[in-house]
């Protein structure tokens, strides 16, 4: 596998920076810009336009999938999952989320079987909601005993699907 790096100076220093972490930081530094004071729901559709994609691939029914994960800082994650909690709750809403869970799962144990140390790993729908066309599903994530919050993002838009992960930094 190539290793891009590059050499940053900063403050008279030199530092060495590999491509996943430009990678982080670059997605880091773009969900803070899009986040603002006041926080309010991500539009995957617009962000992944602006900030770009990390995996795309094109379903069964020829349906393209665009997804982009990113990381927040506490601060941001909190204002996030505020901004989710305000929105309003259908029924429907919820069932999409648990369908998107049951398919994490299902991907989570396929990443157990192939880990060459067994590990444990449980989701749960912790909130939802949804405004226009975006759907916004909070998720309590358990690795082994640490327990973490991701936020997701969904809009089915002009070109295909847009998922935004959100993960704390």
């Amino acid at each position: 596998m190539e290793m891009m790096m590059m050499r940053l100076q900063w403050g008279g220093r030199s530092v060495l920076l590999t491509r996943m972490y430009l990678r982080t930081l670059s997605t880091t530094l773009a969900l803070l810009a899009v986040v603002p004071a006041v926080a309010q729901v991500i539009d995957p559709e617009k962000h992944i336009q602006k900030y770009g994609y990390h995996e795309t691939e094109t379903g069964r029914t020829g349906v393209r999938t665009f997804k982009h994960n990113g990381q927040a800082s506490p601060a941001t994650m909190a204002a996030l999952k505020k901004a989710i909690a305000e929105l309003p709750k259908e029924a429907s809403v919820r069932s999409t989320c648990n369908s998107i869970i049951s398919n994490d799962k299902e991907r989570l144990a396929e990443e157990q079987r192939l880990a060459k140390q067994p590990i444990t790993i449980n989701v749960s729908l912790a909130d939802f909601g949804s405004t226009d066309a975006t759907i916004a599903c909070a998720l309590k994530v358990k690795r082994n005993k640490k327990v973490s919050t991701e936020l997701l993002y969904i809009k089915l838009g002009g070109e295909g699907v847009y998922y935004v992960t959100v993960e704390p930094d």
